[in-house]
């Protein structure tokens, strides 16, 4: 039997079709993702729904043949799948052939989707009996009633199978073929000229230009030297797009560049062998350098160092001689050889030590130290040509400068001077008689804003006058919370007595504007006001301040 003589046309391209949807009780709906090939939603849920004009006797067939079933489900439907049943449940959807016995009894036979989300594909086979001669196609819904839901199919497809050979029925008719052309629904091809368009321009060639518009895999090698890839210009021998500053590219003279036309001189580009340049950068994580520059730092190995244009003046740190070197040369001349005056500070072999002094260098390459000043874990090594040789001597107990038959000697608790003066735990001594005692009295304790009707007293001995040098006020800061002082981040002003002095009673500000103190206070000899903000929050001068955490807990006599 020849595709000829088989007349079924039970496909989506065939019976049911947006000219044929209506009738058969479906409305098209259009998929967006898949254009051109819509989906058929049925309007009233029921059990059997044929897509042939007679449900049973459509078709003839000589019985026990052999038919391949295709097509697609969208469904949601529920509803009883017995009529006795009270449960509602998910309801298989299937393709089947109903037909016709040669006594006039009917026959179906079904092939069911398995839904996957509500999507189902189907691709199976059925064979009818022997005494089968007539058939229709039908859309079945495997329940009795209570029908809820969406119900969508397409791609529906019925073919029967003849000699191992598949006979697709319906898709090639004669009203489809004309001289060099073929067409269908959604598009033609001419076999003469090449030319073709599929799904209404999604896939065109006219002759000129290849049109795909859509999503799509490509094997094999493209090969382009104009047109565009996304918003990139394609040339023979770079890809660009943008101009000026927003310029980016690859190919051509740099592998990458951006911020100029000009890939050689862009802002940032990247060259063939890996080389990067980038006139601004904010890079995290690690970076490995072993030549270059940082900021006029020059990186060589396991040392960094900058130079002066002149070379004169060098910085330099070295990791393997753990070392950091500060060096000022001056260069020889008829008078003097080279000479370099040179600080170093080191921990070589986990040994610190600080080094300066300055070194000299003949016409033959020589160097000899000139000076050399000293000190390690264990040593202080002073010496000046000028007009010093001193020796440092430390023992357990003294340590001893002495200079030109002048010494001075350093022993636990005591510093005295050969020349007359001492230092001990209580007093500093000086020759003429002027004495600094280390004994600080506290003038003042509390935990007060001190504002305007607050008052501290500094009477008799307390005035700021018969103190050593001034006053030191501390203040702590205090937790509203729970009413109490916090003894963290404590501040400590200094006042000179010599400032009172000259302007008893003068205003005085104490401020900290990264923690909010700014408080103002007027100092006399015998007493401290306070004012009305140092029990408030306001902002002055920029800043924000909040004085309610802030209290003066101390006033020592220094």
């Amino acid at each position: 039997m020849s595709a000829a003589d088989f007349s079924i046309s039970p496909s989506l391209n065939a019976n049911l079709n947006e000219k044929t949807a209506l009738k058969y009780g479906f409305t098209t709906v259009q998929d967006d993702s898949a254009l051109g090939n819509p989906w058929f939603q049925l309007n009233t849920l029921k059990r059997d729904v044929p897509i042939t004009p007679n449900a049973y006797e459509e078709y003839n067939c000589n019985g026990g043949e052999s038919f391949k079933i295709e097509g697609e489900v969208y469904s949601t439907v529920t509803g009883k799948k017995n009529k006795d049943s009270t449960n509602v449940e998910t309801l298989q959807i299937g393709i089947g052939i109903y037909g016709k016995k040669e006594n006039g009894d009917p026959r179906w036979d079904m092939c069911y989707f398995t839904l996957n989300e509500n999507i189902g594909r189907l691709n199976a086979y059925l064979t009818l009996p022997d005494n089968v001669r007539k058939f229709g196609i039908n859309i079945q819904i495997n329940g009795t009633s209570d029908f809820s839901g969406i119900l969508k199919v397409r791609n529906i497809k019925v073919t029967r199978m003849t000699d191992n050979s598949l006979i697709v029925n319906g898709s090639i008719t004669s009203n489809k073929i004309t001289t060099d052309n073929i067409a269908g629904t959604n598009g033609w091809i001419n076999l003469r000229s090449g030319l073709f368009d599929y799904g209404n321009g999604k896939l065109k060639w006219d002759g000129k230009s290849l049109t795909v518009a859509g999503s799509g895999t490509f094997a094999g090698e493209i090969t382009a030297k104009s047109g565009k890839i996304g918003k990139y210009r394609i040339s023979s021998d770079y890809l660009i797009t943008g101009s000026g500053s927003t310029c980016t590219g690859m190919g051509g003279n740099q592998a990458f560049w951006a911020g100029s036309n000009d890939s050689n001189n862009a802002p940032f580009h990247v060259s063939y062998d890996g080389s990067l340049y980038a006139s601004k950068a904010n890079i995290s994580g690690t970076i490995n350098s072993t030549d270059g520059s940082i900021g006029g730092w020059k990186i060589e190995n396991s040392s960094i160092y900058v130079r002066s244009t002149d070379g004169l003046k060098q910085t330099s740190l070295n990791s393997d001689s753990q070392k950091i070197e500060f060096k000022l040369t001056r260069p020889a001349s008829a008078e003097s050889d080279e000479s370099s005056s040179f600080l170093n500070i080191s921990n070589s072999n986990l040994s610190p030590y600080i080094e300066l002094g300055w070194m000299t260098k003949d016409y033959d390459g020589n160097a000899y130290w000139g000076n050399r000043n000293y000190i390690s874990e264990d040593s202080i090594a002073i010496s000046s040509k000028a007009d010093i040789d001193s020796s440092v001597t430390i023992s357990s107990y003294d340590i001893v400068l002495s200079s030109n038959g002048n010494k001075l000697t350093i022993r636990p608790g005591y510093l005295e001077f050969e020349n007359g003066g001492s230092i001990s735990p209580d007093c500093l001594e000086f020759e003429n008689g002027v004495k600094i005692s280390q004994n600080q009295n506290v003038l003042w304790s509390g935990a007060d804003y001190i504002n305007e009707n607050q008052k501290i007293s500094l009477d008799g001995n307390k005035n700021i006058s018969k103190q050593l040098s001034g006053i030191c006020l501390a203040f702590a800061h205090f937790d509203r919370s729970n009413n109490s002082v916090q003894w963290y981040g404590m501040h400590y002003y200094f006042v000179p007595k010599s400032a009172v002095a000259v302007n008893n009673g003068g205003g005085t500000a104490f401020t900290d504007p990264y923690r909010g103190m700014n408080k103002y206070l007027y100092i006399y000899n015998d007493k401290i006001l306070g004012t009305k903000q140092n029990g408030t929050n306001g902002s002055e001068g920029g800043f924000s301040y909040d004085n309610r955490n802030w209290v003066l807990v101390k006033v020592f006599g220094v």
